[in-house]
């Protein structure tokens, strides 16, 4: 099915798959979530993220196959299951699946309702209102003796 590469160890050839050498900073998120898939392949290969077969990011990798490509969880995934797909293109072509869990958003609690209306607290009846009646009140008694004496 895709490109192999072939690995010398210790005299042997094992074949791997491109796919074997693609690691995903994570596998599960929420809409929004950062994700970063990053591996090796070919020197000067394209590679293209689909996100449900739509194209999402992409990069080329480097001189010596290495590649780093971060996208973002589409804001309007569903949560579940969706597909990711590294695409290679160039000298090693394959497309490389990977399923990716999307989590629903964690709701806020709804605002509680008012349950009735409570009336406002009364503020503690202090007097201070009488001191300004009070003092009115004895400067005129003030007034009314200063006027006798005088008579």
């Amino acid at each position: 099915m895709g490109a192999l590469l072939a690995l010398a160890i210790g005299g042997v050839a094992v074949a791997q798959s491109l796919c074997d050498q693609i690691s995903f900073s994570t596998t599960t998120g929420t809409p929004g979530a950062a994700v970063n898939v990053y591996g090796d392949a070919y020197s000067d290969t394209d590679v293209t993220i689909l996100w449900d077969g739509a194209a999402i990011a992409s990069s080329t990798t480097d001189q010596y196959g290495n590649f780093s490509v971060d996208f973002t969880v589409p804001a309007d995934a569903a949560a579940g299951e969706h597909e990711v797909i590294v695409r290679f293109t160039g000298e090693g072509s394959d497309d490389c699946p990977t399923p990716f869990v999307v989590e629903a958003l964690a709701e806020a609690p709804a605002a509680a309702a008012p349950s009735g209306s409570k009336p406002l607290a009364k503020l503690p009846e202090t007097g201070f209102a009488l001191i300004p009646s009070g003092a009115l009140l004895v400067a005129g008694f003030s007034l009314l003796l200063a006027r006798k004496k005088r008579s």
